[in-house]
């Protein structure tokens, strides 16, 4: 389900479990989304810090290694698709 964040958010805007946050220019999470209220999400097995993925089918867990991906990409992606 893709979400569609208003254009020009004021700051403290709530949308969709997240809220618009000027200082940084992101929407950050306002509340946490269990993995139960998600659709198509398999995470079989999670490990502490493990990250959800879309393998083209469904989201799945893994590690940052698994998915070549170190402690600054995972700020960056986090931010990209937040």
């Amino acid at each position: 389900m893709a979400l569609n964040f208003p254009l020009n958010p004021a700051d403290g805007q709530e949308y969709e479990n997240f809220v618009w946050v000027e200082s940084i220019g992101a929407w950050q999470f306002s509340a946490p989304i269990g993995l139960n209220n998600l659709t198509d999400v398999e995470a079989s097995a999670p490990n502490a810090e493990d990250l959800l993925y879309y393998d083209g089918t469904q989201w799945v867990n893994a590690s940052p290694q698994d998915l070549n991906v170190g402690g600054a990409d995972v700020g960056a992606l986090f931010w990209m698709y937040a």
